[in-house]
């Protein structure tokens, strides 16, 4: 593995800052102190940056040594954590009860402050570097909300690169693939009005419980019966609220939460639509009404084939090509990052963090766990990855 001697040299100092990040985590549109921690630091490199994107989001730039091209590049990464109880056991772990950084976002804002020192003193590259650290990307609100607010009017760029941690593959891999790499998603929410009453006496009332168990089995015929095989897609429901504390009694209402996912938005754009259908015909059935919210959409994370190709080169580069998955299976999981490759070129690779010869450590568990925790032993290796990709995109020219 080929890692430069300054990031090897500053790696203790920045599992320092990821640690105190973790020990400091909050939800989408509430990221006040990772939005401070990053400007102190930004502050301190001496690299210019503007905020009010996405209400806590920042974009720092940082001059080429030339910039005879003319291109601008961007980076992102991502501030929010997850409202999860942390059961990792470190000493680190989140002084916030009941948020935590159950993603690795603590460890992207940091490797993406490591590469922004470094490139600001040796700045050997020719255009400018946009650094984007996003906000609220857990609800899929922040890449959207930072577009709206002149992301790309005021930072306009000709390439946009992402990445992420990822359990499922070892350290000292990455992962990738050219076309669709991670899922469409939006969010659904399903309100049920039936009657309330007693559970005594069940015929006097409309039982929304009954009719939202009804509606959540019978989504899945959308995907087994309404779907082609060929096109994957998800609906799940995790949540199921009724308010009701008592045996005895019928809620009025009952409201299902859930997501659907698929690996286009065209096809996320009818299963919504057979959603709505499904649940109302269902409610109407039993007497009830039924209205479908469906909200915080994300297109699909769709890496182009030059960016892809750069990337590719630059991750071989360091952990070599056969530590490189260029062909790897498309992810049901979304990000929002899909919200920008709609507007510019872009790519998004995965980071494995999976140690292998400690498969129940805690940088092996799921994203979203309560039991994970970012692999500090990686932040040397995408340190260095923005560090290259800076310098592959914007190539100084021969005589510099």
């Amino acid at each position: 593995m080929d890692i430069r001697k300054e990031i090897i040299e500053a790696h203790d100092e920045m599992i320092s800052w990821r640690h105190e990040l973790h020990e400091n985590p909050q939800t989408a549109m509430e990221e006040q102190f990772a939005h401070d921690f990053v400007k102190a630091k930004l502050d301190e490199f001496g690299i210019a940056y503007k905020t009010g994107y996405g209400r806590h989001g920042i974009v720092a730039t940082i001059e080429g040594k030339t910039n005879k091209s003319g291109r601008a590049v961007a980076f992102r990464c991502d501030m929010d954590a997850l409202d999860i109880l942390e059961e990792s056991g470190r000493t680190w772990r989140s002084r916030n009860e009941g948020k935590m950084h159950g993603c690795g976002h603590d460890g992207h804002m940091t490797m993406m402050l490591g590469a922004a020192r470094y490139l600001k003193e040796n700045p050997d590259f020719d255009g400018k570097l946009h650094l984007i650290f996003q906000p609220a990307e857990e609800s899929l609100e922040g890449a959207r909300a930072m577009i709206e607010d002149g992301l790309f009017t005021d930072f306009p760029c000709d390439q946009i690169y992402g990445l992420h941690n990822w359990p499922w593959i070892s350290r000292g891999k990455f992962a990738t693939c050219e076309g669709t790499l991670m899922a469409s998603v939006s969010n659904i929410e399903v309100t049920i009005i039936g009657k309330a009453g007693h559970s005594g006496m069940l015929q006097h009332a409309i039982d929304p419980v009954v009719i939202g168990a009804e509606i959540v089995t019978s989504m899945q015929t959308l995907i087994s019966q309404r779907t082609s095989p060929m096109d994957p897609a998800v609906i799940y429901f995790p949540i199921f609220e009724t308010g009701v504390k008592d045996t005895g009694i019928v809620p009025e209402k009952a409201i299902l939460k859930g997501v659907i996912r698929t690996l286009s938005a065209g096809l996320r754009s009818q299963l919504e639509q057979r959603a709505r259908e499904l649940c109302n015909n269902i409610a109407a059935g039993h007497g009830a009404t039924a209205s479908v919210r469906i909200y915080s959409e994300s297109d699909e994370v769709y890496n182009h084939k030059e960016t892809t190709d750069i990337a590719y080169d630059v991750a071989a580069s360091i952990v070599g090509d056969e530590h490189v998955d260029m062909n790897y299976t498309p992810t049901m999981s979304g990000e929002d990052f899909g919200s920008y490759v709609c507007q510019v070129p872009g790519t998004f690779v995965f980071i494995g963090q999976r140690e292998p010869d400690d498969p129940s450590g805690a940088e092996s568990y799921s994203l979203h766990s309560p039991y994970y925790d970012f692999n500090d032993n990686i932040i040397p290796i995408g340190v260095e990855y923005w560090i290259r990709l800076a310098h592959k995109a914007m190539p100084l020219s021969s005589a510099e």
